[in-house]
Protein backbone atom coordinates (compact mmCIF):
# COMPACT_ATOMS: atom_id res chain seq x y z
CA UNK A 1 0.00 0.00 0.00
CA UNK A 2 1.33 3.44 -1.05
CA UNK A 3 0.09 6.50 1.15
CA UNK A 4 0.63 9.81 -0.56
CA UNK A 5 1.29 12.78 1.34
CA UNK A 6 -0.78 15.66 -0.63
CA UNK A 7 -3.71 17.68 0.82
CA UNK A 8 -7.38 18.69 -1.05
CA UNK A 9 -8.41 21.93 -1.70
CA UNK A 10 -11.77 22.46 -0.60
CA UNK A 11 -13.86 24.76 -3.43
CA UNK A 12 -15.68 27.32 -1.75
CA UNK A 13 -19.31 26.94 -2.58
CA UNK A 14 -21.87 29.54 -1.65
CA UNK A 15 -23.59 28.78 1.41
CA UNK A 16 -26.39 30.34 2.98
CA UNK A 17 -26.05 31.96 6.48
CA UNK A 18 -28.54 31.77 8.90
CA UNK A 19 -28.75 34.20 11.86
CA UNK A 20 -27.58 32.01 13.88
CA UNK A 21 -24.67 30.73 12.18
CA UNK A 22 -23.56 34.55 11.11
CA UNK A 23 -23.41 35.21 14.76
CA UNK A 24 -20.96 31.99 15.27
CA UNK A 25 -19.37 33.25 12.69
CA UNK A 26 -18.56 36.53 14.32
CA UNK A 27 -17.58 34.96 18.17
CA UNK A 28 -14.95 32.77 16.07
CA UNK A 29 -17.15 29.77 15.53
CA UNK A 30 -18.35 27.45 12.11
CA UNK A 31 -21.79 26.97 13.18
CA UNK A 32 -24.53 28.26 15.43
CA UNK A 33 -24.25 24.76 17.14
CA UNK A 34 -20.70 24.90 17.82
CA UNK A 35 -21.29 27.82 19.84
CA UNK A 36 -24.46 26.02 21.93
CA UNK A 37 -21.90 23.56 22.85
CA UNK A 38 -18.80 25.75 23.47
CA UNK A 39 -21.66 27.69 25.52
CA UNK A 40 -23.12 24.35 27.60
CA UNK A 41 -19.27 23.19 28.16
CA UNK A 42 -18.51 26.98 29.72
CA UNK A 43 -21.47 26.87 31.55
CA UNK A 44 -20.80 23.07 33.31
CA UNK A 45 -16.85 24.15 33.62
CA UNK A 46 -15.87 21.59 31.70
CA UNK A 47 -12.46 22.31 30.11
CA UNK A 48 -11.90 22.53 26.68
CA UNK A 49 -9.75 23.83 23.80
CA UNK A 50 -12.34 24.34 20.17
CA UNK A 51 -10.69 23.81 17.32
CA UNK A 52 -6.76 23.10 19.09
CA UNK A 53 -4.16 24.01 16.25
CA UNK A 54 -1.78 21.57 18.07
CA UNK A 55 -3.69 18.63 18.27
CA UNK A 56 -4.89 17.98 14.25
CA UNK A 57 -5.45 14.38 13.93
CA UNK A 58 -3.52 12.46 10.85
CA UNK A 59 -5.93 9.68 9.40
CA UNK A 60 -6.06 8.40 5.74
CA UNK A 61 -8.33 7.33 2.98
CA UNK A 62 -8.44 5.36 -0.11
CA UNK A 63 -7.26 7.38 -2.98
CA UNK A 64 -7.99 7.31 -6.87
CA UNK A 65 -4.57 8.49 -7.60
CA UNK A 66 -1.75 5.91 -8.47
CA UNK A 67 2.00 5.83 -7.72
CA UNK A 68 4.41 7.55 -9.59
CA UNK A 69 6.80 5.08 -9.17
CA UNK A 70 5.27 1.40 -9.03
CA UNK A 71 1.75 2.23 -11.18
CA UNK A 72 0.30 0.99 -7.80
CA UNK A 73 -3.86 2.10 -7.80
CA UNK A 74 -3.50 0.61 -3.98
CA UNK A 75 -2.45 3.90 -2.60
CA UNK A 76 -4.12 5.96 0.66
CA UNK A 77 -3.80 10.02 0.82
CA UNK A 78 -3.23 11.21 4.08
CA UNK A 79 -5.44 14.44 5.53
CA UNK A 80 -5.71 16.10 8.97
CA UNK A 81 -8.78 16.07 11.13
CA UNK A 82 -9.45 19.42 12.65
CA UNK A 83 -10.98 18.32 15.78
CA UNK A 84 -14.04 20.71 17.25
CA UNK A 85 -13.59 20.02 20.62
CA UNK A 86 -10.88 18.70 22.56
CA UNK A 87 -11.91 18.09 26.36
CA UNK A 88 -8.99 18.09 28.70
CA UNK A 89 -8.04 15.38 30.93
CA UNK A 90 -9.82 13.33 29.12
CA UNK A 91 -8.90 12.05 25.42
CA UNK A 92 -12.41 12.57 24.67
CA UNK A 93 -13.32 14.56 21.04
CA UNK A 94 -16.54 15.53 20.53
CA UNK A 95 -17.22 15.97 17.02
CA UNK A 96 -20.67 18.47 16.64
CA UNK A 97 -22.89 17.65 13.79
CA UNK A 98 -25.67 19.21 12.33
CA UNK A 99 -25.51 17.14 8.68
CA UNK A 100 -24.14 13.70 8.92
CA UNK A 101 -23.44 11.97 5.69
CA UNK A 102 -21.82 9.04 4.05
CA UNK A 103 -18.22 10.68 3.39
CA UNK A 104 -18.33 12.37 7.27
CA UNK A 105 -18.94 9.09 8.13
CA UNK A 106 -15.93 7.24 6.32
CA UNK A 107 -13.75 10.28 7.75
CA UNK A 108 -15.14 9.72 11.28
CA UNK A 109 -14.33 6.23 10.76
CA UNK A 110 -10.93 6.43 9.18
CA UNK A 111 -10.05 9.37 12.39
CA UNK A 112 -11.28 6.84 15.24
CA UNK A 113 -8.81 3.69 13.50
CA UNK A 114 -5.81 5.89 12.98
CA UNK A 115 -6.00 7.65 16.29
CA UNK A 116 -6.95 5.26 18.67
CA UNK A 117 -5.72 7.25 21.94
CA UNK A 118 -8.68 9.26 21.63
CA UNK A 119 -12.10 8.37 22.08
CA UNK A 120 -14.50 10.35 19.29
CA UNK A 121 -17.96 11.75 20.75
CA UNK A 122 -20.73 12.23 18.17
CA UNK A 123 -22.87 15.14 19.13
CA UNK A 124 -25.99 15.65 16.54
CA UNK A 125 -28.00 18.20 16.39
CA UNK A 126 -31.11 15.47 15.55
CA UNK A 127 -31.43 11.94 14.58
CA UNK A 128 -30.81 12.36 10.93
CA UNK A 129 -30.94 9.79 8.46
CA UNK A 130 -28.31 8.49 6.61
CA UNK A 131 -28.37 5.84 4.07
CA UNK A 132 -31.39 3.43 5.23
CA UNK A 133 -31.10 3.94 8.95
CA UNK A 134 -30.32 7.16 11.26
CA UNK A 135 -27.57 8.56 12.51
CA UNK A 136 -28.17 6.53 16.23
CA UNK A 137 -27.86 3.44 14.17
CA UNK A 138 -24.51 4.03 12.24
CA UNK A 139 -23.07 5.14 15.82
CA UNK A 140 -24.33 1.95 17.36
CA UNK A 141 -23.05 -0.28 14.52
CA UNK A 142 -19.37 1.42 14.53
CA UNK A 143 -19.14 1.16 18.45
CA UNK A 144 -18.97 5.10 18.68
CA UNK A 145 -20.48 7.33 21.61
CA UNK A 146 -23.03 9.77 20.63
CA UNK A 147 -25.67 12.02 22.34
CA UNK A 148 -28.42 14.49 20.63
CA UNK A 149 -27.77 18.12 21.63
CA UNK A 150 -31.35 18.31 23.08
CA UNK A 151 -29.83 16.03 25.71
CA UNK A 152 -27.30 18.36 27.50
CA UNK A 153 -27.63 16.60 31.41
CA UNK A 154 -26.58 13.25 29.40
CA UNK A 155 -23.59 14.37 27.36
CA UNK A 156 -22.37 16.73 30.14
CA UNK A 157 -22.68 13.94 32.69
CA UNK A 158 -21.08 11.68 30.26
CA UNK A 159 -17.78 13.93 29.55
CA UNK A 160 -17.78 14.74 33.54
CA UNK A 161 -17.80 11.49 34.87
CA UNK A 162 -14.83 10.84 32.50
Amino acid sequence: MIVLDRMRKKSKASVFFSPARKKALKAGFRSGLEQRVSNELHSANVTHDYEPSDRKLPYYLKSKAHCAVCGSNDTLERHEYIIDFYIHKTNIVLETKGKFDRPMALKMLAVRDYNPEYEIVMLFMSNGKIGRGRYSDWCEKNGIKYFFESDTDKWISYIKGK
